[in-house]
């Protein structure tokens, strides 16, 4: 329903902005494999889902009154090497904002190599996982990069493109001789706002999330960073703001409106404020009725009565990360709960029938061939409605990454990893590469593959949109796990 919709109109009608202004491309470049890289946690993705890209959702609410917008995203558009940059060429920006990651830094930095030949004189502003390990660094070393970006939800990529370099925060930039300049300290704050972005850029594209329920969806963020400090996530290293909620309900309202019928919360951790919440909840039901939606939250922040009025809202779906079932392992990475608080948590997510999903990880230090199958066995007891499988990787600025350097698990220039597990990239002192790839085989074949699951996940579907997202979603599994045991 949007393919016509031009790039500088918002969903409410109103042109936001005159075909005169600065051309700047919001750009995901292009990857051999369904590459997300989003919310400083790039990945490969392990069946045929990509989400919107929050970084550059974000930053169309902040540029859509001064510059043309147009969106790139290679990935989900299957455009090539070539082809996107021939692309940017045919636009010819002032500026494009890029997204990078670990899971495809190699292939990410000759595109940064050969967009700035293409294009010298073109700003070019990066941001992801990647760079959050010493972005200063990382500006010397890539000279082709004019700025990097280190907090999605502020401003000042928008007041850089305009020209202004004073009071830059969050944005590591050269200055008029070419060198890097740091951007001044700046106090820590408990909550951001940001325009109402233009979702329109993005619905047109095929988009798509496994356990949203129909189409068009669309990606909000209320909440940045995370309170927690899990010690293999990178979240908790971001710090953690609020959006008011007003703020949340502008977009939302704009949302519903639109006719989005479905929104993917993108926050890590959904509810940490249960008060706010709460109230959310309330302006949710009453201002957008009819609007559904899923996010991630943590056992240890929901009970009944949230889990009730989130469903009263319209949440369908809870993602939680359960990771382990050694609670040893669980205590140590600092999870903050126990296997009985998570079982309690899903048994009550299936009497209140609200869908569940959980996580885990595989391949923890720590973690041995015979906790890792109890893992998987604990997967298949919690009868969530979905599992997701993945692999330890030593995140940017994580404990993790620390400890794997310190007791030699990786080597200090490793870049490029990714956590779906398509590449075993950290052996630990009890796992072998080898057999965290076995582990990550039998996982799928005994959780994904089984029969029982597979009937269940059938019988559940309530609508032909989402069996046709579903079924999407499993048959690229099923050829991405063939395709590794030919």
């Amino acid at each position: 329903m949007w393919a016509d919709i031009p790039s500088y109109l918002s969903f409410t009608g109103r042109i936001d902005l005159v075909k005169s202004a600065p051309e700047v491309i919001l750009l995901n470049p292009p990857a051999r494999k369904i590459t997300i890289r989003d919310n400083y946690c790039s990945k490969i993705s392990q069946a045929a889902y990509i989400n919107h890209p929050i970084d550059l959702v974000i930053q169309s609410g902040f540029l859509k009154r001064d510059f043309h917008l147009h969106l790139i995203d290679a990935v989900v558009s299957k455009l090539s090497f070539d082809g996107c940059l021939d692309r940017v060429q045919d636009i010819d920006p002032e500026a494009a904002f890029m997204l990078a990651g670990n899971a495809s830094w190699a292939e990410d930095r000759r595109f940064i190599s050969a967009l700035k030949n293409r294009m010298p004189k073109m700003k070019l502003i990066v941001s992801g996982d990647v760079f959050l390990d010493n972005p200063l660094d990382w500006m010397d070393q890539i000279p082709q990069i004019d700025a990097i970006l280190t907090d999605f939800t502020s401003p000042s990529l928008r007041d850089f493109l305009l020209g202004n370099r004073t009071g830059l925060t969050h944005l590591v930039h050269r200055g008029p001789n070419g060198i890097p300049q740091i951007p001044p300290d700046s106090q820590p704050t408990r909550s951001f706002s940001i325009p109402v972005p233009l979702h329109g850029l993005f619905t047109r594209l095929d988009y798509r999330y496994p356990f949203i329920m129909a189409k068009p969806f669309a990606t909000v963020m209320t909440e940045y960073g995370c309170p927690f400090h899990c010690a293999f996530c990178v979240m908790g290293t971001l710090g953690h703001k609020l959006r008011p909620i007003d703020n949340v309900m502008d977009e939302m309202t704009c949302l519903k409106n639109s006719g989005i019928r479905d929104v993917f919360f993108v926050d890590q951790s959904f509810g940490t404020d249960r008060d706010r919440t709460l109230r959310m909840c309330l302006e949710i039901r009453k201002q957008t009725p009819g609007l559904r939606w899923v996010c991630f939250s943590r056992v240890d922040l929901v009970d009944e009565t949230l889990l009730m009025e989130m469903k009263s809202a319209g949440c369908h779906t809870v993602i939680f990360g359960v990771e382990t079932a050694d609670e040893n392992l669980l205590k140590y990475y600092r999870k903050g709960y126990t296997l009985d608080r998570v079982q309690h948590v899903f048994t009550m997510m299936k009497r209140l029938k609200l869908r569940s999903v959980a996580t885990f990880l595989l391949g923890l230090p720590g973690e041995t061939w015979e906790s890792a199958c109890e893992t998987i066995a604990f997967a298949k007891r919690l009868k969530c409605d979905f599992a997701s499988l993945n692999v330890a990787v030593p995140r940017m600025g994580t404990d993790l990454r620390k400890w794997a350097l310190e007791r030699g698990y990786i080597d200090p220039d490793l870049r490029e990893f990714d956590q779906s597990g398509t590449e075993v990239v950290m052996a630990t002192e009890h796992l072998s590469s080898d057999q965290l790839r076995a582990l990550k085989r039998k996982a799928v074949r005994q959780i994904y593959l089984d029969p029982v699951y597979i009937v269940k996940r059938l019988i559940a579907l309530r609508s032909f949109s989402e069996f046709s997202i579903q079924f999407r979603e499993g048959l690229q599994l099923l050829r991405g796990y063939c395709g590794k045991n030919r």
